[in-house]
């Protein structure tokens, strides 16, 4: 008890800890802190590589799948967008490039074509066509600027495009297949468009980004379940 000097009422002060308690609770301190850190660096040195793990598994698997439709016989067939117009085409691993019927050009706003013309070649035969530079597309809901996209006369084996949805008018060739690494998977008529995707698809189907690292198309194995 002390007394105050001002009005005398006596004060209690707490007693004074000794330095032995304040050196072991020190001590304390110093072990547990290395002990904590340890036990952090441990169950992060667990959980990030398997994070990461998670991660890169979740990247290769996702994908934009875009559904194919089978019409006539066992041939494949996917809807695309050109200037806002849906096309159905025939999906051509033979093909060396995307074309549409020339029949189609006045109904589709692209614009003007280059004066070069080349050889669309088809498993079932060669056609000159047209070329079109930096038409975008839209394959899946996603959009796709083809460096080169192509216009020839497919009259002897699409006769019909007055219903550009009841059958193909065209079609979708490697140039696509190998810019985008896309998969074909024939059990659930998907074609899987992989994450990171391309934006630019090029005349020589080399990827105009990451996307699979630049596998070829025919190098890719077919998924089946």
């Amino acid at each position: 008890m002390v007394k105050c000097p001002a009005c005398g009422t006596s004060v209690s002060v707490p007693e004074k800890k000794t330095g032995l308690w304040w050196g072991i609770g020190c001590l304390i301190a110093a072990l547990a802190i290395p002990f904590i850190v340890a036990v952090i660096g441990l169950l992060a040195a667990i959980a990030i590589p398997a994070f990461v793990k998670a991660r890169d598994t979740s990247q290769r698997h996702a994908c934009v799948k875009v559904p194919l439709e089978i019409i006539h016989a066992n041939d494949l067939h996917l809807k695309i967008s050109v200037g806002g117009r849906d096309l159905l085409l025939l999906v051509d691993t033979g093909a060396s490039g995307t074309a549409v019927d020339a029949r189609m050009l006045s109904r589709l706003d692209l614009p003007p074509a280059c004066n070069t013309s080349s050889e669309v070649r088809r498993v079932s035969g060669s056609r000159e066509e047209k070329h079109f530079h930096n038409v975008s597309v839209s394959v899946g809901g996603r959009s796709f600027v083809f460096e080169t996209f192509g216009s020839a006369d497919f009259s002897s084996v699409m006769p019909a495009v007055n219903d550009p949805l009841a059958s193909a008018v065209g079609v979708l060739g490697a140039d696509f297949l190998l810019s985008t690494g896309a998969v074909i998977d024939f059990k659930n008529r998907e074609l899987r468009i992989p994450f990171p995707l391309v934006s630019r698809i090029t005349q020589r189907g080399e990827p105009d980004g990451p996307a699979n690292g630049g596998q070829p198309f025919a190098q890719r194995p077919i998924e089946r379940h």
